[in-house]
């Protein structure tokens, strides 16, 4: 029973690994032991109160108004080509007015206030800087 002081020291250095060894062993066990449980009592709940159906992922966002709208009236001026392209001259003035005409004019309008707001903020911080981009 009488140890020397090398072996004590030894025995020391060894006592955290063998202390981890086992502290993972337990907890593995508990982990094991509270998953087991957790299986059980949902497959138990599921037997008794039936399983609530997950609601199905969403579905895509459709076209705007704006844009059904818009979709709409390109459908109508392909339809309108045809009988314009076998139209006679005189018949085909009415027609070409409605196919001529853009439909996103207002867009384009937004567009271009939009450029127009961007530009104005940027002479605004930076007067000298546009002034000297612009004229070069």
């Amino acid at each position: 029973m009488n140890q020397s002081d090398s072996q004590k020291q030894t025995q020391h250095y060894q006592y955290p690994e063998n202390a981890d060894a086992v502290k993972d062993k337990g907890m593995n066990e508990v982990y094991q032991r509270v998953r087991t449980m957790c299986t059980m009592v949902i497959s138990i709940a599921a037997e008794r109160f039936g399983m609530k159906e997950q609601p199905s992922a969403r579905a895509e966002a459709g076209l705007t108004r704006r844009e059904m709208k818009i979709s709409q009236l390109r459908q109508e001026l392909s339809l309108l080509r045809k009988p314009h392209n076998q139209a006679k001259q005189e018949e085909t003035s009415g027609l070409h007015n409605i196919l001529r005409r853009k439909l996103t004019t207002s867009e384009w309008h937004r567009r271009r206030g939009r450029e127009r707001a961007r530009r104005r903020a940027a002479f605004m911080a930076n007067p000298f800087g546009v002034t000297k981009k612009i004229l070069g």
